[in-house]
């Protein structure tokens, strides 16, 4: 027999309701076996049907930091009431970012918020500055390569006389890599036609190539994965996968025992991520991408 769980998610402060919030019920206290998944509705109920038996509640939504999980014991049909805590904002959405991941950490739990991700005499944030941007990159490497790239000609040609480097003789010209390059995610490709594909290689900061691809025939054409670094840019979901990779990182030293439940969420996070780069594209191939839409 079946009985109904009703779910009432609000604000500790204010006492609103909060829609769209993310709730999901486990077998487990460690929150490993996923059995059910709802989301708030617009006033911010969610509901299900469940078994006699004990189970573990959960919350969910950027912003929001929620005391995980409520224990809820069903024998006959209950309404459960759940709370969460705004976490401070900020104009800079570093700090905003850091503080996220300080709320997943504590479980909503006496949380020590940060005001400046660069104020150098809080300790907090001297050690969450630390593993800011290793957090960020990490995550865009994952996201950012399933829809986003951009497009550049690579102008004059640093090296067009390979005399004096024999080792790379077979190579003509060579040219410096963007700037804003994530890692080695870039592809030689036609300025015409971004379905093509030319042999180069990467030799430092270099892009050694026998071919010019540009429409003007001077240059090297490119399709890269940008290190996208204003976090203003990003939606709502790359906020919380960073803020989970970066609790990633600072789980070891500062909660051991939350490690494989972080790992978990950080999965889930990403993949929320990914699909919303992905909704978000304009779908005429070679011609624009989620990051381009957005600058």
């Amino acid at each position: 027999m079946a009985f109904v769980l009703t779910v009432t998610v609000t604000d500790d402060t204010s006492l609103a309701t909060i829609p769209d919030c993310k709730t999901w019920v486990t077998s487990d206290l460690a929150g490993t076996t996923t059995l059910f998944e709802v989301y708030t509705d617009t006033v911010g109920v969610s509901a299900y049907s469940l078994a006699a038996g004990t189970y573990y509640l959960w919350a969910q939504k950027a912003g929001y930091t929620f005391t995980n999980p409520t224990t809820v014991v069903i024998a006959a049909a209950k309404a459960q009431s759940v709370t969460g805590a705004a976490i401070p904002s900020s104009s800079d959405w570093e700090t905003t970012i850091v503080n996220m991941a300080l709320a997943f950490l504590s479980g909503g739990k006496d949380t020590t918020f940060i005001e400046d991700i660069n104020d150098t005499s809080d300790q907090t944030a001297k050690i969450a500055v630390r593993f800011y941007e290793t957090a960020r990159d990490a995550v865009m490497a994952r996201v950012m390569p399933k829809a986003a790239f951009k497009f550049r000609n690579l102008g004059a040609a640093v090296i067009d006389d390979m005399a004096d480097l024999p080792a790379h003789a077979d190579w003509e010209y060579g040219f410096n890599l963007p700037g804003d390059l994530l890692g080695d995610l870039i592809w030689q490709t036609d300025e015409n036609d971004h379905t093509l594909r030319y042999e180069f290689e990467i030799i430092g900061r270099i892009l050694f190539t026998n071919d010019l691809t540009d429409d003007d025939g001077d240059s090297a054409y490119v399709m890269y994965v940008s290190k996208l670094t204003n976090t203003g840019q990003m939606t709502a979901a790359l906020h919380e996968a960073i803020a989970w990779k970066l609790a990633g990182y600072l789980v070891g030293p500062i909660k051991p025992d939350q490690i494989d439940y972080t790992r978990a969420r950080l999965k889930e996070a990403i993949g929320a991520a990914q699909d919303e780069v992905g909704r978000s594209l304009y779908k005429e191939p070679g011609s624009y991408s989620w990051l381009e839409a957005r600058e």
